[in-house]
């Protein structure tokens, strides 16, 4: 009898040391006590090489049954050969990829799955990539994971529409191409039947370090080959009327995003003071004009009458300065306010 109380007590202390062992094995991403509580189904299993061990790892998807909201599935489980296990909750959003998108993304796709997108960025990264489900103008949240030799680390979590993959700056990674809200109407030259403008300008996010961040040059490079107009929305939702121009386009823009530009990041985003301190006032001037130029300003000033006739993107009009600053976008007013402010400390 003492014996037997002996096993049943080892077997106790095994199974505890196990569920501590088992428990520290277990990362949750992205935790959701409702969700981590809820019971779930498993829905599809696939096998993937993950963690670079040459042995098989295991992802399953799962679903909540009377889940009622948009989505197809609500968690993702990785269970590595070493014991090691990812949950990724997802509050009901994440999609299946639909079928235009599977023929686009199958050759990309390392697994063969309409659930989610595994795929080498580079020789060195290989992401994860899960689509979320959208509605009126946004789209569903994209999120995008390292898969780094088993160690899963989040590397994009955001409301954006992923329309291609695609290394257009040619230095062996991916660029993930896309829109932060829902583009409307089609793409090609005015004469062209499908023409339609759209909401929003497309995204290029950059893999950069330890991060993926929209890359500023590169977007306006892209929508520079591949746009001929859009109407609506710039980063942040800047709801106003802004139309980008494809070159030899006779679209008269309210807000011209043009190739060419020196200081575009005047534009696109607000610019800080500790970035701006590194320009000389010369250049500060500059790039503060450069705002009005691209509205059409017509310059009095010899030297920038001269500087601006002598870029390509510029089309002067007869637009005086108060209608200009209806047309301007929320980063322009504001930078275009601490640029001055900066001149006026200089001098």
């Amino acid at each position: 009898m003492r014996k037997l109380g002996l096993i049943i007590i080892g077997l106790l202390l095994f199974c505890k040391g196990y569920s501590q062992v088992n428990k520290q094995n277990r990362q949750i991403i992205f935790p959701d006590k409702e969700l981590e509580n809820s019971k779930f189904i498993l829905i599809d299993k696939l096998l993937y090489q993950i963690d670079n061990d040459n042995i098989i790892d295991t992802i399953k998807i799962f679903k909540i049954p009377d889940w009622n909201d948009p989505g197809d599935f609500q968690k993702i489980q990785v269970i590595l050969s070493s014991g090691k296990t990812y949950d990724i909750y997802n509050a009901g959003d994440w999609i299946n990829i639909d079928s235009e998108d599977s023929v686009k993304f199958c050759k990309l796709n390392k697994i063969i799955t309409n659930r989610l997108l595994i795929t080498k960025i580079s020789n060195e990264k290989t992401f994860l990539i899960i689509l979320g489900y959208g509605y009126a103008s946004k789209p569903g949240i994209l999120t995008v994971l390292d898969l780094n030799k088993g160690n899963l680390k989040v590397k994009f979590r955001e409301n954006f529409e992923i329309d291609e993959l695609k290394d257009i700056d040619n230095d062996g990674i991916l660029e993930i191409i896309g829109h932060t809200n829902y583009a409307e109407g089609g793409f090609g030259e005015e004469t062209d039947s499908s023409y339609q403008a759209t909401y929003s300008p497309f995204h290029v996010l950059k893999v950069k370090a330890d991060s993926v961040i929209t890359d500023d040059s590169l977007s306006m490079e892209y929508n520079n080959k591949n746009y001929v107009g859009f109407v609506g929305f710039l980063p942040d939702n800047v709801s106003e009327i802004v139309i980008f121009p494809k070159k030899g386009s006779s679209f008269k823009p309210y807000f011209k995003f043009v190739e060419g530009r020196k200081f575009p990041q005047a534009t696109l985003r607000y610019l800080t003071k500790d970035e701006l301190k590194v320009f000389s006032n010369e250049e500060l001037r500059l790039m503060r004009n450069e705002i009005f130029a691209s509205h059409g300003y017509k310059f009095s000033s010899k030297d920038l009458k001269e500087y601006f006739s002598k870029q390509k993107w510029y089309e002067p009009t007869d637009i005086n300065m108060n209608e200009i600053y209806k047309y301007m976008n929320k980063y322009e007013t504001v930078n275009i306010k601490l640029i001055k402010e900066l001149e006026s400390n200089q001098k």
